[in-house]
């Protein structure tokens, strides 16, 4: 449905380079819906598109997520996604 079409989209840009931004509802829907995009790219054997290690900034903004008491930004951000 809706969460797969949502899916293949963002897969598609991240793939073409791009950072992509998904706008929801609400607050709470935010985390839910990256959430469900990193459990749908685990179940397509995708999740490493989403991966920034590689990329020059990445351990320096890892330790400072890693301050936040945002667990699900902590959660989110090992998977390549921000909330």
């Amino acid at each position: 449905a809706m969460g797969e079409i949502t899916y293949q989209k963002v897969l598609q840009r991240v793939r073409q380079g791009h950072q992509v931004m998904v706008f929801v509802h609400s607050r709470k829907d935010t985390a839910k819906t990256a959430r469900t995009l990193l459990e749908m790219a685990e179940q397509e054997g995708t999740a490493g598109v989403f991966q920034t290690t590689d990329h020059p900034q990445h351990a320096a903004q890892s330790r400072e997520v890693e301050k936040s008491k945002n667990r699900e930004l902590r959660e989110l951000f090992a998977g390549g996604f921000g909330v």
